[in-house]
């Protein structure tokens, strides 16, 4: 295998790693944050 082709699909691989670690991590902040998410947006509402 030429050295510049593993070397540019090693780049893609860790590309796609940082994209599913940040993926996963909005999730997991949405998931334990969504509750607070929402009652904050409910009071916003109420008090307008």
């Amino acid at each position: 295998m030429d050295s510049r082709r593993f070397s540019q699909a090693q780049g893609f691989v860790e590309y796609a790693m940082v994209l599913i670690i940040v993926a996963v991590l909005i999730v997991v902040l949405v998931y334990v944050l969504g509750g607070s998410i929402g009652n904050l947006y409910s009071n916003i509402i109420l008090a307008v």
